[in-house]
């Protein structure tokens, strides 16, 4: 596309919103000064109505005057001399005097004028599809506003429910969470479907919330009287300084510290180094009956706790 010529004046296109700055046309909002406010585009013609002053034409005022001043007394004069009866005379005298009456008011409308007659006036509309700058060339359509980017979908997260699944079909291998308590629920992790004891990877029962990893190499994965189980694994806890019973996500459910239970009988907990439930996955445990102190690693995957009462971090 190529541009108009160069002058003094900004060159703007007609509908002011582009600017030529010399070798290409660029916004509106990028030229040096801003151009005039123009009518929206897309308006419709606005009209105005500008007065013209309209002269009638008659006698000129300054010949009423001198019709009024000269000629009214000479025709007074005039009529006395004569030698018409005294009626007659009177008469005279009344139409002479009419003639400079009605000679005076017509020239004393004459000179004014009657601001009656009007132009309308248009404005054309400016339509950016089709306007034209003044030098003819047609000027682009501005590009259509960059659209608002949408609110990001919100992650979408796995469930399952009880039953006995096949991994890789029913359910795939990752970690996995129930999010509430559940009364006599047990989970395993299987390495076959022959229903024995061989066929057990690591297996867990318990009432609290219960996290665990199935592996790519397990077979299945069997789970009773559960809470539904969810890929989400952001925080189930009120507080990271203070939890109950189950299985927790250290830096996500509790922060790394010293901890206190307010102790229970048969109060059984563990560091966890991940959530398979095999004993490698225990990196140090307890059970006791009395109150107890445990030191939570950052480096620590999990703490697990059962009938231990509540825990509160000390330090």
């Amino acid at each position: 596309m190529s541009g108009p010529g160069t002058g003094s004046e900004p060159r703007f296109s007609d509908d002011r919103q582009w600017w030529w700055n010399g070798s290409q046309w660029v916004p509106a909002s990028e030229a040096p000064s801003q151009p005039p406010v123009a009518a929206p585009p897309g308006a419709l013609p606005t009209s105005s109505r500008v007065a013209l002053p309209v002269k009638r034409g008659g006698v000129p005022s300054w010949l009423a005057i001198v019709g009024l001043v000269v000629c009214f007394p000479v025709g007074i004069v005039l009529t006395l001399l004569t030698g018409w009866s005294s009626r007659t005379k009177a008469i005279a005298i009344v139409v002479v005097l009419a003639l400079v009456v009605v000679g005076g008011v017509i020239g004393s409308s004459s000179s004014k004028t009657t601001p009656t007659a009007s132009v309308s006036v248009s404005t054309p509309s400016s339509n950016p599809a089709t306007a034209k700058s003044s030098t003819g060339l047609k000027t682009p359509s501005p590009s259509p506003a960059a659209a608002t980017p949408s609110q990001a979908p919100k992650q979408q997260f796995v469930t399952f429910g009880n039953g006995t699944k096949v991994v890789g079909q029913d359910v795939q291998p990752g970690t996995y969470r129930t999010r509430h308590d559940s009364s006599g629920c047990y989970f395993a992790r299987l390495k076959g479907f022959g229903g024995s004891v061989d066929d057990i990877i690591a297996n867990d029962i318990t009432d609290a919330p219960a996290v665990v990893t199935i592996m790519p190499t397990d077979k299945g994965f069997q789970s009773n009287n559960c809470d539904t189980w969810w890929s989400d694994l952001s925080q189930i806890t009120t507080s990271k300084t203070s939890f109950g019973s189950g299985d927790f996500i250290v830096g996500t459910d509790m922060s790394p510290g010293t901890y206190r239970n307010t102790g229970a009988t048969g109060c059984y907990w563990e560091r966890l180094r991940g959530f398979g439930h095999t004993i490698d996955d225990i990196i140090a445990n307890d059970i006791t009956d009395n109150q107890t102190l445990v030191a939570i690693a950052a480096s620590d995957a999990g703490f697990e706790s059962k009938r231990c009462g509540n825990w509160t971090k000390i330090g």
